[in-house]
């Protein structure tokens, strides 16, 4: 992952101890089931926290986080989208600052409610948006009728025009082929099978 810059000073950004932390991570990770993984450094698990969050954290569940966890997740995003690191504890952290921690977080400035934003497309991190897809990329699609069975002009009759036989799900995609038709031809219709 590319370097991130630190935040300029009068961004005002929050500032975490590492019990703080451990405890927002864990909050998140409870709703999220997101784990490091092996050799993964800090500031790429933080993103990809943050990441998971906006999907799998939905707005009951975001009400019932602390709001130190809410702020974090805010300002991880907000750091991400500018190009900054997000917040994280010192590495060297004393037990007198975690003593003032109470102190730091009656300062700050409450978390705003609201869910973090939706990282830019250009982003290496994606969150996975809708439900997930029960079709595997790599399945196959079988047509099961001749010709097509659509009325012409018909967005419809373009989809199952453009589905090739024997390709794979990931083929339908690539040629324009909406995932929701396919589950529509298979599962209301019968006209093709996957799998």
């Amino acid at each position: 992952m590319n370097a991130k810059a630190s935040a300029p000073e009068d961004f005002g950004r929050m500032t975490v101890t590492q019990g703080q932390y451990d405890q927002i991570r864990a909050e998140v990770e409870k709703f999220t089931k997101t784990t490091p993984a092996p050799g993964e450094d800090d500031v790429t698990y933080a993103l990809r926290l943050m990441a998971a969050s906006q999907s799998k954290i939905d707005d009951d569940d975001w009400e019932t986080l602390s709001e130190d966890t809410q702020r974090w997740l805010n300002e991880t995003q907000e750091a991400n989208d500018k190009g900054w690191t997000p917040a994280l504890p010192d590495d060297h952290t004393s037990p007198d600052t975690v003593a003032e921690e109470s102190e730091v977080l009656d300062k700050q400035p409450k978390a705003k409610n609201m869910k973090p934003k939706a990282p830019p497309k250009d982003n290496k991190i994606s969150a996975p948006r809708g439900r997930p897809s029960i079709y595997g990329l790599e399945d196959r699609v079988k047509v099961l009728c001749k010709g097509n069975p659509h009325r012409p002009d018909t967005k419809s009759y373009v989809a199952f025009s453009k589905i090739t036989d024997g390709g794979t799900v990931n083929e339908q995609l690539e040629a324009g082929v909406p995932l929701s038709y396919l589950r529509y031809a298979q599962q209301e219709r019968n006209l093709i099978q996957i799998g």
